[in-house]
């Protein structure tokens, strides 16, 4: 009993401890956690100074170092995160999309798949860190600035030539990983035009239980974040889930694919699909099609996390996920109809292994 009543105790005083710093006040650290924050920032500081000179030697002679991606999995196993990688990354030509949840994001997922970064161009002119950033050819965007669109794409290519991929996070900002906000179109603009041959990946970061004491949110400064999480005993998981690209030119312009993005699972042949949500973090949308095009059902606001299969009991042609809530704003009703790829705009002539020209109905 008594190490139960300690648990929740302890429980109660992070959550406190928590609250407290959203509110921007300083954490207190105990002399255990001043040992371990400076015994880990010690550790990066000369894990840097082992890997810059290789960095630069490299890039005088080639594209794609592959320095810098052993430096930040490193740097995040330092910092205490324990990687799990779900799903295959594209390994180049391609643009990640991701929830953001801390500076440990960063870490985690340039170690798992050697990613540059979108950044506001702010970030840029920051003492050091405008520095670290460049050294992994981070692409800074002047969101304002319409004239400097061609020096932004460019940017891009480098980076992507460079580092084969790059990340970018629509959010804008951090949020306690339990929770996803409306995409800032702003943040998608190196991707209009999007370069040729470039895909999309969309990517969840899931921090578990530990979301919440890793995440900078509120009123929290960035340094009193450095300290909690450096000082913090112990290790956490890091979930990284990359899921089904897709191609941006599908898409008119970057406001549709923050406001209008969905995931399509086209089944050929159609068969009885049972969808769940076990590794999902927000609510979605499910629309299950019938193979001449007419939505079959329709599962709104399905619940994060739950185990219980979602089907609609027929064989399908494909499934169609949106965020949650989008289908009754756009007023998608079952029995609708829905084609995709060149039959849904046949006048633009669209080539994609996704066609779907719906079966004449009998």
């Amino acid at each position: 009993m008594a190490s139960a009543s300690n648990a929740t105790t302890d429980t109660r005083s992070d959550w406190e401890t928590r609250q407290a710093a959203a509110r921007g006040e300083k954490t207190p650290i105990s002399f255990m956690g001043w040992v371990r924050l400076w015994t880990r920032t010690i550790a990066l500081v000369l894990l840097m100074m082992l890997f810059v000179v290789p960095l630069y030697v490299t890039r005088i002679f080639t594209y794609g170092s592959p320095w810098p991606k052993w430096y930040l999995a490193i740097a995040a196993w330092i910092v205490g995160a324990r990687v799990e990688r779900h799903g295959t990354p594209l390994r180049r030509d391609v643009f990640f999309v991701a929830n953001h949840v801390s500076w440990v994001d960063i870490l985690a997922l340039a170690g798992a798949s050697g990613t540059a970064f979108v950044a506001k161009a702010e970030l840029a002119k920051a003492p050091l860190v405008g520095w670290l950033c460049s050294l992994n050819r981070t692409v800074f965007v002047q969101r304002e600035d319409r004239l400097r669109v061609a020096d932004q794409i460019n940017a891009l290519r480098e980076a992507l030539m460079d580092n084969w991929s790059v990340t970018v996070f629509p959010e804008g900002t951090t949020t306690d990983g339990h929770s996803l906000l409306p995409f800032k179109s702003s943040m998608l603009s190196v991707l209009e035009p999007p370069p040729p041959g470039v895909l999309v990946q969309p990517v969840v970061l899931d921090y578990g239980a530990m979301a919440e004491w890793i995440g900078w949110i509120g009123e929290e400064g960035g340094l009193n974040n450095y300290k909690r999480v450096m000082a913090r005993k112990g290790t956490f998981p890091v979930k990284l889930f990359f899921l089904e690209p897709f191609s941006p030119i599908e898409y008119r312009g970057r406001k549709a694919i923050a406001a209008d993005g969905g995931m399509l699972f086209p089944m050929d042949p159609p068969r009885t699909a049972s969808f769940w949500m076990k590794d999902t973090l927000v609510p979605l949308d499910m629309l299950f099609i019938h193979s001449d095009g007419t939505i079959a059902f329709i599962q709104a606001q399905a619940e994060p996390y739950s185990r219980t299969p979602v089907s609609a009991g027929v064989p399908v042609a494909a499934v169609l996920e949106l965020r949650g809530g989008r289908a009754a704003e756009l007023g998608i009703g079952e029995g609708d109809r829905v084609s995709w790829g060149g039959c849904a705009v046949p006048t633009e002539g669209l080539a994609t292994d996704l066609n779907f020209c719906r079966t004449p109905a009998r």
